[in-house]
C-alpha cells in the first residue's frame, strides 16, 4: 500500500470513528450501539468492502443476531440451566454454519461475529434486540459511505490503486 492509499485510508477511519462515536453518543434517539457500529464497519472491510462486502455482511450479521436473540429467547423461555444453554448455542453454531452455504448468508464468520455482538450487548430479548440488529446495519452503510469517501480522497492525492 502506498503512503497516499494509507493516509486516504487512515483519514477515513478517523471520519468513520468520529462520526459514529457522535451518532451514538450525542444523538440518542438514534439508538445506536456505536461498539456493535464499529464492528459492523470493521466486517465490512474484511469481507471485501464496497457493495459487495457491504452484501455479504448485512443479512449475514443480521441473521447472526436474528439467530442469537431467538436461542436465547428459547433458553429463557425453557430454563433448562446449563445443559440445554450449552446444546442451545451449540445449535446455533451448527446453524450458522449450515446456512453459510447459503451465498446470501455467507462467509460464516461474519453471522457468528453479529451472534457475538448480540450476546455480549446482554442478550436483550425485548425491542432492544431491534437497536442492537439496527446499529449493525447503521455502522455498514456509514462505513459503506466512508469507503467511497476514502477512495475519492486517494483519487484527489493521485494514488496508484485509487
Amino acid at each position: 500500500m502506498s503512503a497516499k492509499d494509507n493516509f486516504a485510508l487512515s483519514a477515513s477511519a478517523f471520519l468513520l470513528v468520529a462520526v459514529w462515536v457522535y451518532l451514538s453518543n450525542g444523538v440518542p434517539q438514534l439508538r445506536i450501539t456505536g461498539w456493535i457500529g464499529l464492528v459492523s464497519t470493521a466486517v465490512l472491510f474484511l469481507t471485501g468492502g464496497g457493495a459487495e462486502g457491504f452484501k455479504r455482511s448485512l443479512w449475514t450479521g443480521v441473521v447472526g443476531i436474528g439467530g442469537a436473540a431467538a436461542a436465547i429467547a428459547i433458553l429463557n423461555a425453557i430454563d433448562g440451566g446449563l445443559i440445554f444453554t450449552v446444546f442451545g448455542l451449540a445449535s446455533l453454531a451448527f446453524i450458522l454454519v449450515a446456512i453459510s452455504g447459503v451465498p446470501a448468508l455467507a462467509p460464516a464468520p461474519v453471522s457468528f461475529v453479529g451472534a457475538c455482538c448480540f450476546i455480549a450487548a446482554g442478550a436483550p430479548t425485548d425491542e432492544r434486540a431491534l437497536f442492537l440488529a439496527w446499529s449493525w446495519v447503521a455502522g455498514l452503510g456509514l462505513g459503506y459511505s466512508v469507503g467511497v469517501l476514502a477512495k475519492k480522497l486517494g483519487a484527489l492525492l493521485g494514488s496508484e490503486s485509487a
